[in-house]
């Protein structure tokens, strides 16, 4: 890829128009486009095009067989709204990997029949490994 300079205000230049067509093509991409300067605010504002989402991801085993759970529900819910962002299964190995937005923050509901749901929230700044998780059966 290239770099484009300019500015943005200046409809003319090479980057505001980059940056038109980027949102016309992908408007839902676009608060992955801006990431700001320094945390105090100052410093330029610069804009990447493309960058990849970061990944959430870990591995499901059950606790009671000590084996990797295939087929286990895995949830990602913006802490916000309540709503689910993405959602996944894991694979016959028991891992799993999803994209989500920087700078969220979101709680991961894993949920297998016959187990405990478990829960972890975090801010997303970057890619998140969950590591091992071990569900236990439910008690009844």
């Amino acid at each position: 890829g290239a770099m484009v300079f300019g500015d943005l205000d200046d409809p003319e230049s090479d980057v505001s128009k980059v940056y038109k067509k980027a949102s016309e093509l992908s408007p839902d991409r676009l608060k992955d486009l801006l990431l700001p300067g320094a945390p105090n605010g100052i410093g330029p504002a610069v804009r990447y095009l493309g960058l990849p989402k970061p990944i959430i991801g870990g591995s499901v085993i059950l606790s009671d067989t000590d084996e990797c759970a295939g087929g286990v529900d895995v949830a990602v819910v913006d802490k916000a709204s309540g709503d689910i962002v993405v959602q996944t299964k894991t694979n016959a190995f028991g891992d799993f990997m999803m994209e989500v937005d920087y700078g969220g923050t979101y709680i991961v509901k894993v949920e297998y029949d016959g187990y405990e749901t478990e829960e972890f929230e975090f801010k997303v700044e970057g890619d998140v490994d969950l590591g091992e998780i071990r569900m236990s059966r439910t008690h009844k």
